[in-house]
């Protein structure tokens, strides 16, 4: 599999937007949207809604993510990948997620219906993984 930094701004061909319509909560949080993309978050985040700005989970609480619940059934109309590695999220109502670098570990992950990945990396920038082959086709 092919991987590289980058230096600029990283996309993928069909920007993850779309009706967040399922939350998933393990030792991460991932949002699954309508367009069958994920976004998951491996880092305490920055969630700015309503003029208040707080994190989630709160430090020192693990899995309390009672937060980015309000989130659920909005629609993503902006997911940035900076190529210093932070990852901001933004939603139709005006409230918006940010993902600051890790300086140790993978703080998120942009995963595509195609198999394409983004991935922040520890202490900063992106690496992109293509998309899977079509089923049949040669390597």
């Amino acid at each position: 599999m092919e991987s590289r930094a980058s230096n600029g701004p990283t996309t993928s061909p069909t920007d993850p937007t779309g009706l967040f319509v399922q939350l998933r909560i393990d030792n991460r949080v991932s949002l699954v949207l309508e367009s069958d993309a994920e976004i998951v978050i491996d880092e305490p985040f920055e969630l700015h809604s309503n003029g208040r700005a707080q994190i989630v989970p709160p430090t020192g609480i693990a899995g309390d993510v009672g937060g980015a619940l309000s989130l659920l059934d909005q629609r993503v109309v902006s997911v940035q990948p900076d190529p210093t590695g932070v990852l901001t999220i933004d939603f139709e109502g005006g409230d918006r997620v940010v993902v600051p670098v890790n300086q140790s570990y993978e703080n998120w992950q942009l995963l595509y219906s195609d198999g394409t990945m983004l991935i922040g990396l520890p202490g900063g920038g992106i690496t992109k993984y293509p998309p899977r082959p079509p089923a049949g086709a040669q390597e």
